[in-house]
Order: structure tokens, then C-alpha cells, then sequence
């Protein structure tokens, strides 16, 4: 019996469920390195996944023999890792090997030697129990090998960026738990302190290079989650895992805490935990339609001023279609949906009321799987961008589109100066402002709001 697993041939791994379980990005023109193909199973599921090159290497030289009769589309090489090809990679991938090494922290440098600046290593390794920074002497059934503790796995991936996706399938034999990372290059990091006049910007800029001096006190959210959710009875005894990990996708039980209303609780757990702080870093996963009243409420706890800093993905900006910037006329959600695969949304009412405008509707910026960021207004000559949103739920729309956030609907309720709402009023007695929604640098059609009011 061979070690991979393909549909007409069973092998001692479960080679279909690892698949899964190290979640592959898109491979689409892609360049692909397999450190370890064995008969090439990985190396055949990014060819059909649209890889552009792929090369599997190997020490065994009937793996290698094996593996190109199977995906001649790819390249193998029968070397071992201290021989790894020319030229680097958008994916690196490293399965159940980690422990073979002599040096297991200096072969992740070089794995990482051959990942592209944007590029990523998927790195699936055995962890041992453990709560000390430690590799830890393991006797399995045909040798005995050193594995890391998870404090020790974080240490050596603590050069870089990367994030634990969680559990692998576990293999008969196994004497330690396998669990799959995706490990990238740490890039600088810059901290954007945009806004009006007079907020604050330069006072948290001198703060922070003075405290930089001494120390900030860093909160990471994720770590202290289980136990709050504990707490509150969302978790039972048997959520442990046996790295000593509760949940490794933390999603839903954010989720899940915001919809048994225990944002507060948590905003006050929070609280306790950086009072006294010149400077402190909030760190965590909060749900996006839930972030603005989770910091107001720690705002309010602590009579302290808190910036919400959040990451931009930087991209082109592209412009909208041209014909549908120029569209006047209302854009139904089905079309809406065929004509910009970016943005969805909906605009359910338009109401002018006697000190301003309300808007509401929903929107979703489906390359993000984010709620939308704000609202343009746009009548001849009028242009307001609104950014100031109070979400809703709307789980019709989440269960239309399948997604598991709920905060999809918007209000917006602006006041305006009299001139300003006396101009808006009189021309939307004749036709309604068109509508689009902002969301990662890009404007959606312009729409028109089913129902259009004009309060007396």
C-alpha cells in the first residue's frame, strides 16, 4: 500500500481530507512547489486548479517515478530539501515532514527562501502537548522524532506572518496532533491616522513614538476568548482541543457572543484589562457590523480616546462601468448582481424628514466578504459621500448570499443645513438622487431607491 490516497487506489493518508483540511488558495496562474510529493497527489490538485507551473521534488526515487507517470503536466525532481529547485514560488507546501529535519526552524527559512514576497507556505506539522516554548521527544512506531509545543511552533514562525487554519486529519499512528499554518512574509506596516482638524491625530502620533520608548500594552482579543466565552456558558468541557487550543476559527464564537448581546460584557472584560494604560493596542476578530459599538463601549467604561484603525487591502481602483455611471434609471438587485461582480446592494427607501435624509437599504462587497463602507448621494450638481452607517440585520439578504454575517443592512440618517435640504427637497419632488454605495475604494452602479418620501 502506498502513503497517498487517490480515487482508484487507497493509501495510508487520507490524502482527499488533508486537501481540505490545508485550504489551497486560489491556484489559478499560479507557480507551485511540492517539498515532499511522495506519488504527486498535491502536485495533480493544483494542476487542476489552473497552476501555471508545477514542480514536486522528492528523496525517493520511486515516488518520483510514480508521481510522473501520474501528472505529467508537472515537474519532479528526485532531491531532498537541502537540494530545493531554482526560482521561487507563489505556494510552497510542506506536509508531515517537518519533523525529519535536523534543524526544523532553519528548514521553515528556507521553505520560506523560496516563497515569493506575496506568496505563501502552507506548512502542516505534528504538535506536541505542551505549554513551554519546547520540542519534545516523541517515540512513534517506526522511530522517535522531536516535535514542537504550539509556544514553541509561534516562536519560530514569529518572524513572519501567519495564521493557524486549523486541525488536520488525523493518520492511524500518529503520535501528536497535526495542525496546518499559513505562513507569509512579514511585510512594514503602516499605521494611517486620517481625519478632520483637531481630533487628535498629532497627539496619538507623539504618543506613540514616546511609548514605543517604554511599552504599549498589547491586548490580543483571540487569546482571551474561550475563557470569556467559557464563562458566559457558550463552550461545554469537551471544546478542548489536544494542543490545548479551544477553537482554532474563533468566527463564529465572535458570532455567537455578539448575538447572545454580550458585546458589552466583553467591551467591560476588555475594559479591565488596559485600564490604567497610557497607550494600549486592541487586537481581535470582532465582527464588522459589531466593531463601532464594541469600542464606544470601551470608550465609555474608560473615558479614554480610541482610534479604529483598520487594515486597507491596497489595489487598483477601477473605474465603474461607464454605462452604468451614466445610468439614471433605478437598477434592480438581480441586475445589479450581473453587472458588477464587486458590490451588491439594494436600495430600499430614500426619506427626506424636516432636518435631513434618511437612506436605507443593504450592501455587500462580495470580493471582501464585507458589509459595504458608505453611501454616495448624487443629484446634477449634488455629491454627498456619507460615511457614517448604523447596520441592521438583514438575515434575508445573509441567507440569500450565504454569508455568515448578518449586519448587512444600512441606515443612514444625516441632518442638513437648510439650504443644502431645501435644494434636496425640491428636486426630489421631481426625481430621486441616485445611490451608490462605497466599498474598498469603489463605487457601485448607481441605483435608484424603491421608494422615494418627502416628509411634509
Amino acid at each position: 500500500m502506498g502513503y497517498q490516497s487517490f480515487s482508484d487506489v487507497k493509501g495510508d493518508s487520507d490524502s482527499f481530507g488533508k486537501l481540505q483540511a490545508i485550504k489551497l488558495p486560489d491556484m489559478k496562474g499560479k507557480t507551485f512547489l511540492d517539498v515532499g510529493c511522495n506519488a504527486g497527489f498535491f502536485c495533480g490538485a493544483a494542476l487542476e486548479s489552473g497552476a501555471e507551473k508545477v514542480v514536486g521534488i522528492d528523496v525517493d526515487p520511486a515516488a518520483i517515478e510514480l508521481a510522473r507517470r501520474n501528472f505529467p503536466g508537472a515537474s519532479f525532481i528526485p532531491v531532498g530539501w537541502d537540494t530545493l529547485p531554482e526560482g521561487d514560488f507563489d505556494v510552497v507546501l510542506s506536509l508531515s515532514a517537518l519533523h525529519y529535519a535536523d534543524d526544523q526552524a532553519d528548514l521553515i527559512e528556507r521553505l520560506m527562501g523560496k516563497v515569493k514576497s506575496s506568496g505563501l507556505l502552507v506548512l502542516e506539522v505534528g504538535v506536541a502537548p505542551g505549554q513551554g516554548e519546547e520540542w519534545v521527544e516523541t517515540r512513534r512506531a517506526i522511530d522517535t522524532r522531536f516535535f514542537p509545543t504550539m509556544p514553541m511552533m509561534q516562536k519560530v514562525l514569529g518572524k513572519y506572518t501567519y495564521r493557524l487554519m486549523g486541525p488536520s486529519v488525523r493518520q492511524a499512528g500518529d503520535p501528536n496532533a497535526r495542525f496546518v499554518f499559513h505562513v507569509w512574509h512579514r511585510k512594514p506596516v503602516v499605521l494611517a491616522c486620517l481625519g478632520d482638524s483637531g481630533v487628535g491625530k498629532s497627539d496619538l502620533a507623539r504618543l506613540m513614538a514616546a511609548e514605543s520608548q517604554r511599552r504599549i500594552r498589547i491586548l490580543h482579543l483571540d487569546d482571551h476568548l474561550v475563557d470569556f466565552a467559557s464563562g458566559h456558558g457558550l463552550l461545554g468541557a469537551g471544546d478542548s482541543s489536544d494542543a490545548g487550543i479551544s477553537l482554532v476559527d474563533l468566527g463564529p464564537l465572535y458570532l455567537e457572543i455578539c448575538r447572545k448581546d454580550l458585546v458589552d460584557d466583553l467591551a467591560a472584560y476588555v475594559a479591565s484589562s488596559i485600564q490604567g494604560a497610557p497607550l494600549a493596542l486592541i487586537e481581535g476578530g470582532m465582527p464588522h457590523g459589531y466593531r463601532t459599538h464594541f469600542l464606544n463601549r470601551v470608550g465609555q467604561i474608560l473615558d479614554v480616546d480610541i482610534w479604529n484603525l483598520a487594515p486597507v487591502r491596497v489595489r487598483s481602483i477601477e473605474a465603474p462601468d461607464a454605462r452604468a455611471a451614466q445610468s439614471r434609471d433605478w437598477v434592480p438587485a438581480h441586475q445589479l448582481q450581473a453587472e458588477n461582480k464587486e458590490i451588491l446592494g439594494y436600495v430600499d427607501e430614500f426619506r427626506l424628514t424636516g432636518n435631513g435624509m434618511v437612506i436605507v437599504g443593504w450592501g455587500y462587497d462580495r470580493a471582501h466578504r464585507e458589509p459595504i463602507e458608505g453611501v454616495r448621494v448624487e443629484h446634477d450638481d449634488l455629491s454627498l459621500d456619507l460615511m457614517q452607517i448604523n447596520r441592521r440585520r438583514r438575515p434575508d439578504v445573509s441567507e440569500q448570499l450565504r454569508s455568515e454575517l448578518d449586519m448587512l443592512g444600512f441606515v443612514v440618517e444625516i441632518p442638513l443645513a437648510t439650504d443644502l435640504l431645501e435644494k434636496l427637497r425640491n428636486s426630489s419632488q421631481v426625481r430621486p438622487p441616485s445611490i451608490s454605495l462605497w466599498a474598498s475604494g469603489m463605487l457601485s452602479p448607481r441605483m435608484r431607491p424603491k421608494v422615494a418620501i418627502v416628509d411634509p
